[in-house]
């Protein structure tokens, strides 16, 4: 999915992944450079699984996490940040887009098993939405193992298991 070629699965899987929230996109473009600099002496690079921009801008990353491995949401949000800043042109904070980071997870994250949680920056207080200009999705597969009614009409349902390495036909009839 993360090379010429394969927009129109990615571009359905992320419809998957924003339909929760009665969004979507029309095109998708992926960016064949994977790597974010560190830009500065003694910062390390960041290797993406997949870069990806839609027709109306928005940036969305894609990462695999096979386990939770040392630092995940610091990573996480590292990768997040830095694009964001990178996709800033000189002199122009109006032509900032939205970010979104879509982590594929093959491991427990929260405490209620669900398999498709979305994180924005808000008030503890209130629900006040300080910006949706970074979000991220995660989408547990574990969480998914252990729903009881696996819906194959929900699209994400089925990029679930297609992504899911432990999935076969008898586990989703």
């Amino acid at each position: 999915m993360a090379s010429d070629g394969r927009e129109k699965q990615l571009k359905s899987f992320i419809n998957a992944v924003l339909k929760k929230n009665n969004d979507s996109i029309e095109f998708i473009e992926i960016i064949e450079n994977k790597l974010i600099s560190g830009e500065i002496k003694g910062r390390k690079n960041c290797i993406l699984d997949l870069r990806s921009v839609s027709s109306d801008g928005r940036h969305f990353i894609v990462e695999v996490q096979r386990q939770n491995q040392y630092h995940f949401k610091k990573r996480s949000l590292l990768y997040l940040a830095r694009e964001y800043s990178n996709s800033a042109k000189k002199g122009g904070l109006e032509d900032l887009n939205s970010h979104i980071l879509i982590n594929i997870l093959d491991f427990n994250f929260c405490k209620d098993d669900l398999p498709n949680r979305k994180f924005n920056i808000r008030s503890e207080t209130d629900e006040c939405l300080y910006s949706d200009y970074l979000t991220i999705y995660n989408i547990n597969i574990p969480a998914f193992r252990k729903l009881k009614e696996k819906d194959l009409k929900n699209p994400l349902h089925r990029w679930i298991i297609f992504f899911d390495k432990k999935s076969t036909k008898k586990n989703y009839r």
